[in-house]
């Protein structure tokens, strides 16, 4: 056995002394073999077995297949979640469902509310001040009215089928914002008109009151007060001293009677449904408002006469 080890060791000696010599041989004459045109490449292929150094220092070394390879750049990071591109119609104010004709067949408009889907937008524009009216159906749902900024105006108000509202509007836009009733969740069914007043909309102040001119007899005028057109102003001139007799029917407006600047010389006396004024007074500009009673609104009829003071 031992004699078996010693010829292992003893050949494999002489094959490391072979290699090593081998190796020292290619080193000295490395670089001229491995510049001959014909068999440089073989001797190259020796060299590298070997481990000698057979390339001169102005030619390139080959890389080594161990080489290591530099990292990979980062992967690029991955693009941001896509935004909602599109909005469901009605779900913002900005995105709310334009009413254009209140007499459309399509109405009522029909919708639904849930914890997924509280709100619902409808946009709705008035050219002249106008008895608004709305219903909704059930009992899922409440409404609100806001103004043209989005804030609350009214809210609609319980009724045993549903939620109503009925109030005058000014000429301009308005909303309406559906929202769940409570926590409750269902379809609903909203319908809306809008009437127009027959109201002044030019007599709202003391600068451009309706000018009846030089008052020398009794004059009727018909108009409407309420949330729509809170005040209505009349001018009128007296040439000499006079009773002036002022007489408004009507629960649902009062009156006043004003000087030149806008102070108020009287203000007028209920008598069930009549409201009256009566004044003596100087030559001169006088005006007289009208303004809703508390509460109230709706069309009313003046009458103004002038008389010689008694």
């Amino acid at each position: 056995m031992r004699r078996i080890d010693e010829q292992l060791w003893f050949r494999a000696s002489a094959g490391l002394s072979a290699t090593v010599a081998l190796g020292l041989m290619l080193n000295w004459l490395g670089p001229s073999l491995t510049a001959m045109p014909i068999v440089g490449a073989a001797f190259g292929q020796l060299c590298r077995v070997v481990n000698a150094t057979c390339a001169s220092p102005d030619t390139p070394q080959p890389q080594s297949d161990l080489a290591v390879s530099p990292p990979a750049p980062p992967a690029p990071p991955p693009p941001p979640p896509e935004q909602n591109k599109t909005d469901t119609p009605g779900n913002r104010l900005g995105s709310a469902i334009e009413i254009e004709d209140f007499d459309d067949d399509d109405q009522p408009l029909k919708g639904s509310v849930s914890a997924a889907d509280r709100d619902d937008f409808y946009r709705f524009t008035l050219s002249k001040p106008s008895q608004f009216q709305l219903l909704i159906d059930g009992t899922t749902a409440h409404a609100l009215l806001l103004d043209s900024s989005g804030n609350k105006l009214l809210a609609a108000r319980r009724t045993s089928v549903g939620e109503a509202l009925n109030h005058s509007l000014k000429a301009d836009t308005y909303y309406i914002w559906v929202q769940p009733y409570g926590n409750r969740e269902g379809d609903y069914n909203l319908s809306i008109s809008a009437n127009a007043l027959d109201s002044r909309e030019d007599d709202d102040t003391l600068s451009t009151a309706h000018d009846i001119g030089t008052l020398d007899n009794a004059q009727n005028f018909k108009d409407w007060v309420g949330s729509a057109d809170q005040a209505d102003f009349y001018r009128f001139n007296l040439s000499e001293p006079g009773q002036v007799n002022l007489l408004l029917d009507g629960k649902a407006a009062r009156l006043l009677l004003l000087d030149a600047n806008g102070e108020t010389i009287a203000r007028s006396k209920s008598r069930g449904l009549v409201n009256s004024i009566s004044s003596v007074l100087k030559p001169g500009v006088y005006s007289v408002l009208i303004t809703p009673a508390s509460g109230r609104e709706g069309y009313y009829n003046l009458g103004i006469a002038a008389t010689p003071p008694t």
